[in-house]
């Protein structure tokens, strides 16, 4: 989909607001709040990605928002298997360059962690699918999305290397 200028804009406007509500989220001290505004910034960031032509990575991120709700009350495999199904069913049909199949492979790894892991696998999981969101959001011209991503990846990393540093004696 090719957009206006001022419909350019307002994409691009809507993707800094995920941005900003994704960075929000990681603020959180609560995981209640932490999860609806880590859904909130998905949804955005769909509306985002859907003005831009994206619909694979719209299409990801909706599946997102409601798969980080969720998670927050249900963590069985069964329920992560569905949302992963949920995500190649939907976004597969809408890839239209090989480049967008980093959204279905990162939505899928951050699925992954958020369902089975905790700790230093959860960030793992977590970094890998950020990277790969990361890289496409450079190539579909997304700024708050490659904002956001990268800044994911720097949180990630910063907190993966507090958790393998030692702790220091007093």
């Amino acid at each position: 989909m090719l957009l206006s200028l001022p419909d350019h804009e307002l994409a691009q406007a809507i993707g800094l607001l995920a941005y900003g509500a994704g960075i929000a989220a990681f603020l959180q001290t609560r995981d209640d709040r932490l999860r609806w505004q880590l859904a909130a910034s998905s949804l955005l960031i769909c509306l985002h990605f859907f003005m831009l032509g994206a619909q694979a990575a719209a299409i990801s991120c909706l599946i997102s928002s409601l798969r980080t709700w969720i998670s927050g009350y249900y963590r069985q495999p069964l329920v992560m298997w569905f949302f992963i199904a949920l995500i190649w069913l939907m976004s597969v049909p809408a890839i239209n360059h090989p480049i967008e199949w980093l959204t279905v492979f990162g939505t899928s790894a951050g699925t992954l962690g958020l369902f089975l892991f905790s700790g230093l696998r959860l960030r793992l999981c977590m970094l890998a699918g950020s990277v790969m969101w990361l890289i496409h959001n450079l190539w579909a011209g997304s700024l708050g999305g490659a904002l956001q991503e990268g800044t994911f990846v720097l949180i990630n990393l910063y907190t993966l290397f507090r958790l393998q540093r030692p702790a220091r004696s007093l």
